[in-house]
């Protein structure tokens, strides 16, 4: 506990009192030593607790719109953002999907693959294409 290397300031007003004052300033430089590592952690802990904020009001904006998660604020809807690397992360990593504008997303972070209901299938089955250029009129 920091509190128990703190000297007091009765301590220092005492050595004063009896004369030493180089005993008195070696403890005021461990009153200000003390005094700027609070500060530090203040600051510290002032950033934590704003980035915890941020985070719990994206939080409360996050909506679950299979296969992926969006941010709604208002009328705006933003992402998609991939439910795999969002639901297994600690940290609840919102990953922006890429997509191909056809229903077909990708993570670039897991690798992972997503359509929705926009998606059309443009499967290649080996064997149904025999090399030919078919003839067009125009």
């Amino acid at each position: 506990m920091l509190s128990n290397f703190i000297p007091r300031f009765s301590e220092i007003t005492e050595l004063v009192k009896k004369g030493a004052t180089l005993e008195a300033q070696k403890k005021i430089l461990e009153l200000q030593t003390a005094a700027l590592e609070i500060d530090r952690e203040n600051v510290a802990l002032k950033e934590k607790v704003s980035k915890l904020e941020d985070a719990l009001k994206v939080h409360g904006k996050i909506s679950w719109e299979q296969p992926s998660y969006w941010i709604i604020e208002g009328e705006i809807k933003n992402g998609p953002f991939c439910q795999c690397c969002y639901d297994n992360s600690n940290r609840k990593s919102l990953i922006r999907l890429q997509g191909n504008g056809e229903g077909w997303w990708e993570c670039k972070s897991c690798k992972n693959t997503y359509t929705d209901k926009g998606y059309t299938s443009t499967t290649f089955i080996p064997g149904d294409f025999d090399g030919s250029i078919p003839d067009i009129d125009f």
